[in-house]
């Protein structure tokens, strides 16, 4: 069953936020249970296993998400090289690094893009797994027209959050302001299949394929 899949991943994802490991590594078992082939999942639970003692384990969830797809580490590790290379920080309480996120989104609103982009790095700095942070921050990046570090933390942002519509919209919007419209277009299209009931959406993706019908 789809819908079950989808809820324990989202129940291990909400577990990591919450920095319980062990809670996330059972929702992601029970996911893998019902989508084996699923290469998405192992890489989720590699990384709940590397949080705790089950080093060597999350090593074998790497090599069996590899050998569902021989590109899925390269395109995880792109992602995430950021933060991987970083010194390690000791993790904040998830209710520090909201306020440091809720932070950020105000100092957006008022138009204050530089601090705000400092409030959610600091947010993700001491807890990567902060809801809000990374697309927080992507939105303050295309703002500021810093669109290559917007694209790659609504990637990161999708990673954690592959159902989130909002995401692939705000990418689809940067790669159009890059000239990339097809890939583009490709984003929107998978907005509109989550959130269908949104008008905004389908009117994006009818102009991207007006425009690239044009040429």
């Amino acid at each position: 069953d789809p819908s079950c899949v989808i809820a324990h991943t989202i129940m291990g994802i909400a577990a990591l936020n919450l920095n319980d490991p062990p809670a996330a590594i059972r929702a992601f078992d029970i996911a893998i249970e019902r989508q084996p082939w699923n290469d998405q999942l192992y890489l989720f639970r590699a990384r709940a296993r590397e949080r705790t003692s089950e080093k060597a384990r999350a090593a074998e969830d790497y090599l069996k998400a590899a050998s569902l797809d021989s590109e899925c580490l390269d395109r995880y590790f792109s992602n995430n090289k950021q933060e991987i290379n970083k010194k390690p920080h000791p993790p904040l309480p998830l209710d520090t690094a909201m306020a440091l996120v809720r932070r950020g989104k105000q100092l957006h609103a008022e138009g204050k893009y530089e601090p705000a982009i400092v409030e959610f790095s600091k947010a993700l700095e001491h807890n990567p797994f902060v809801q809000g942070g990374y697309l927080g921050r992507a939105e303050t990046y295309a703002q500021s027209g810093d669109y290559q570090r917007a694209l790659a933390d609504c990637s990161t942002h999708l990673h954690d959050f592959p159902l989130d519509y909002a995401a692939y919209d705000l990418r689809a919007q940067v790669l159009s302001r890059l000239g990339k419209n097809s890939a583009a277009l490709s984003d929107i299209q998978r907005a509109v299949s989550i959130a269908p009931e949104l008008k905004e959406l389908k009117a994006r993706r009818d102009k991207l394929r007006n425009s690239l019908s044009v040429r």
